[in-house]
């Protein structure tokens, strides 16, 4: 996931095995204009608690890059914080997936040939515009969809460097949210990424597979991820649909599920940024919310960073509106009622964040381009 770009080639006088270790922390108050109870955001998957301070995320990871010298590499890294705990799982031991939330990365790669990387454990999505880590992101709160698309993958494949501007990867993985155990058949992973311009890039994402008790090729789930995204050295334009469908094995019935978001940022200079973020989601038949709504949202976020030595700190202020309709159990919960759980719903929420994003990266050669990258970005 993200839109982050990948760093540039390895020199030929840092030719070498290189570790490097990473650390992250993510802090936010959010403030529902609504009422002053501290709730849960209904539906969501990510910065989840509102009229709260929540240490959404902590983490820290160490990485082997892969060089010319030696094609091994790994990552093994710990998270925890409230958007680590909040993801929902359903393991057939339920101790698997509450361990399993908590690793960032566990995974092992390695580079047979130029162009060809092999990788295996669990490993960052490369389905999905935005990462669950908000640093990579060009707004702090997530689209509706990137919370209902793959933020982590466990499987293994390949990803293979075509030439300087198309890649294709193939992934045999386990479930659609990595923290489950449906069955035992493996599901399949996909991507072909192709730079037609200087500044544009197309990524064709799918996953398809039996995601039910009932593995007949006619109850699989196949999801689509289409995203195309513009980016100079100041402004970046990005755009994703997704749709998904399924039928259900328990009444035959076909559920979809569709969004879509456009992604605006500018840097106006070097500590200052905007960005901008319209979206919908689309969930007829609560396929996966749980409720048959569409939702609505709107997001403008200003950023200021600013170096600390070899760290970043980032703050950031957002304002967002999300709407969701056409259900009789749709709606938000209601941060001005006594019980704001009890319906009715509200439709409409307002929403401010003020967020801290610290991160410090350790590295002997910064230019490397790290695993990471080579995971999350197509080149």
């Amino acid at each position: 996931m993200g839109w982050a770009e990948a760093t540039s080639d390895i020199p030929a006088d840092q030719d070498k095995d290189l570790w490097n270790y990473h650390l992250y922390l993510d802090l936010s108050y959010a403030d529902d204009l609504g009422g002053p109870r501290s709730i849960p955001w209904r539906f969501k998957q990510t910065t989840n608690q509102l009229n709260d301070f929540d240490p959404n995320m902590g983490m820290l990871y160490v990485e082997k890059i892969i060089s010319d010298e030696s094609p091994w590499g790994m990552q093994f890294g710990l998270q925890g914080g409230n958007d680590a705990s909040a993801q929902e799982s359903d393991w057939r031991d339920g101790n698997v997936a509450n361990f399993i939330k908590h690793l960032g990365h566990a995974n092992v790669s390695y580079q047979p040939t130029q162009g060809l990387t092999l990788t295996a454990g669990l490993m960052e999505s490369f389905i999905g515009f935005e990462s669950m880590y908000a640093k990579y992101n060009p707004n702090y709160t997530r689209a509706w969809i990137a919370d209902y698309s793959p933020y982590f993958l466990i499987g293994a494949g390949g990803h293979y460097i075509i030439d300087p501007d198309m890649s294709v990867r193939f992934f045999l993985v386990t479930d659609y949210n990595y923290l489950e155990w449906v069955n035992n058949q493996p599901k399949y992973a996909a991507q072909f990424a192709w730079k037609f311009a200087p500044e544009w890039t197309l990524r064709q994402n799918i996953f398809f597979g039996p995601e039910q008790e009932q593995t007949d090729l006619k109850y699989w789930l196949g999801f689509s991820d289409t995203e195309l995204q513009w980016q100079t050295e100041d402004l970046m334009l990005g755009w994703a649909y997704n749709i998904g469908t399924q039928q259900q094995a328990i009444n035959n019935q076909q559920a979809f599920w569709m969004g879509s978001a456009l992604w605006a940022r500018w840097q106006i200079t070097q500590p200052w940024s905007l960005a901008f973020r319209p979206e919908f989601f689309w969930d007829p038949d609560g396929m996966q919310t749980g409720v048959g709504q569409f939702i609505g949202a709107l997001t403008l976020t200003t950023e200021y960073q600013v170096p600390l030595l070899d760290s970043s700190l980032a703050m950031r202020a957002e304002f967002r509106h999300d709407t969701s309709t056409d259900g009789p159990y749709s709606g938000f919960f209601n941060a001005a009622k006594e019980n704001p759980r009890e319906p009715p719903y509200i439709a409409g929420q307002n929403l401010i964040f003020i967020s801290l994003l610290w991160s410090y990266d350790n590295s002997f050669a910064k230019t490397y381009r790290t695993v990471t990258n080579q995971l999350r970005d197509p080149f």
